[in-house]
């Protein structure tokens, strides 16, 4: 018996099997992306509803005045953190394993926390630089713990626990929160090397007399002024982006909502000074900003 193709009709060819869901062979990466789609829909509707529409229901008010808010605090974060990636992504491979060190060691974690404390970004900007070091090379432990580095350590947040707490018990955070990122790192590395996790298919090893300095002139040279460049840049910026701004849009949707709908009496029940309370903010706070 012959074999039709969904495609072309009758064919006197057996059928091929193919991985992909259609039967004409498109990709599933052309589906469209509704999560992205539909989060960046949602939260346009709410910046309008905060703009345009001051006499809705106090309800819808509320998600817009959120979805307001949280772009006001998170836009520059996330402008960087495409920035970053986009220039990230200009450096190679062998660039990024030798200014990280090489994967899966301790050393290489104390490049990568030094890393993450002296980049200043917030949670949402640093989500993008991590991705970014990924895609270059960095091993899943060196990203973990650059990830966990950063938003603790940066500049802004050390300034503001210096006023808050003094210099003394500001060391010990910074001094403890570096110890769980690498301990985190270290972890994460082992289970990768007992096979428990996948390793980091773009890591690549350093050929024998490679030379830091020859590379970041590459990478500046990339790096021209121009306004063709600069262009090239934002697209490369946004598409190295698009998986973690679908989730941000998500969380910002998500927020937004959660404050509108649920009351605040509920969430002084909920969440309130307590053992089940402190165990609900933090599944709350892990799910949304996650």
């Amino acid at each position: 018996m012959k074999a039709s193709s969904c495609c072309k009709g009758g064919s006197s060819e057996p059928a091929e099997v193919k991985a992909e869901p259609s039967c004409c062979g498109e990709s599933s990466s052309k589906r469209p992306d509704y999560l992205l789609w539909g989060s960046m829909l949602l939260f346009v509707g709410g910046m309008a509803v905060h703009f345009l529409f001051p006499a809705a229901p106090k309800w819808l008010m509320t998600y817009g005045h959120s979805c307001a808010e949280l772009f006001g605090r998170a836009w520059w974060g996330l402008l960087f953190g495409m920035v970053a990636v986009a220039v990230i992504g200009r450096f190679p491979r062998e660039l990024v394993s030798a200014v990280l060190g090489k994967g899966g060691t301790v050393s290489g974690l104390f490049r990568a926390v030094g890393a993450g404390v002296m980049l200043d970004l917030c949670n949402h900007g640093i989500l993008m630089v991590g991705m970014g070091l990924y895609k270059r090379g960095a091993s899943l432990g060196q990203t973990i713990a650059f990830l966990i580095a950063s938003p603790w350590n940066s500049l802004s947040l050390t300034l503001i626990l210096a006023a808050l707490i003094g210099w003394k018990w500001m060391f010990a955070f910074i001094l403890l929160s570096a110890i769980v990122a690498i301990v985190t790192g270290w972890i994460v590395d082992r289970l990768v090397t007992a096979g428990k996790i996948p390793a980091n298919p773009n890591a690549t090893d350093l050929p024998v007399g490679y030379r830091i300095g020859p590379a970041f002139k590459g990478v500046l040279a990339s790096l021209k002024p121009g306004w063709l460049n600069y262009l090239k840049l934002a697209r490369e910026g946004l598409a190295g982006s698009r998986m973690v701004l679908r989730w941000i849009l998500f969380g910002f949707v998500l927020t937004a909502l959660i404050r509108a709908l649920v009351p605040e009496a509920s969430f002084a029940n909920w969440f309130g000074p307590t053992i089940a309370g402190l165990f609900l903010t933090l599944l709350a706070t892990t799910l949304i900003e996650v």
